[in-house]
């Protein structure tokens, strides 16, 4: 691990997990450390250089420490901090770019363009892949009803998750990741849960 990336990894640690973050059922310090090392398998798969590995493991430790300053538009708060950071680090304006971009490359509903927007965006929903999914989705669902005063009926959630399943696809699907099918299996989970509460 690089000195930069230590240094990083402490300062987003130290962050997450003495602000209001460390409250969040889902977006806490575990999530972060998942995504990381999400990027960290993806990369591989990809065959990116190291340089591009080094900005892509920077962003995924950023990527959502703004929710300690706010829930909503975290992500902006997240480049905030991480240029804030990375500027007192003395790193270059292009390689903060990269940094912010693939943060911004984490907002549901935006289309990552780069290929390290790509790795970080599958990173960061890398858990719709895994076998306790459900589980995960759970905090996620306590989560907005916590911050957002979301409040879901069973039927509603799976629904919603249903069709989010449906419509995400992985855009690193090399067959040693196999994400897409990974993803199918949750989605006849989630399809069977849904025809439960119906």
């Amino acid at each position: 691990m690089s000195k930069i990336i230590k240094r990083v990894k402490t300062y987003c640690t130290n962050l997450i997990t003495t602000s209001k973050c460390k409250e969040l059922p889902y977006h806490n310090i575990d999530h972060t450390q998942d995504v990381v090392d999400a990027v960290i398998e993806i990369s591989k798969a990809a065959g990116i250089s190291n340089n591009e590995l080094k900005n892509c493991i920077i962003a995924a430790w950023f990527h959502d420490t703004g929710f300690s300053l706010s829930y909503k538009n975290h992500e902006y708060f997240s480049k905030k901090i991480a240029e804030n950071f990375l500027e007192q680090e003395l790193f270059k304006r292009d390689q903060i770019k990269v940094v912010l971009s693939c943060i911004e490359g984490t907002k549901l509903g935006e289309k990552p363009i780069s290929n390290l927007e790509k790795i970080i965006c599958d990173a960061d929903l890398y858990h719709l892949t895994e076998c306790n999914y459900i589980y995960r989705n759970t905090l996620l669902r306590k989560e907005w009803e916590i911050e957002l005063g979301k409040i879901y009926s069973d039927k509603e959630w799976y629904e919603l998750n249903y069709k989010f399943l449906k419509d995400h696809f992985f855009y690193n699907n090399k067959n040693e990741l196999n994400l897409n099918q990974k993803l199918n299996i949750n989605i006849k989970k989630v399809e069977n849960l849904f025809s439960i509460c119906s």
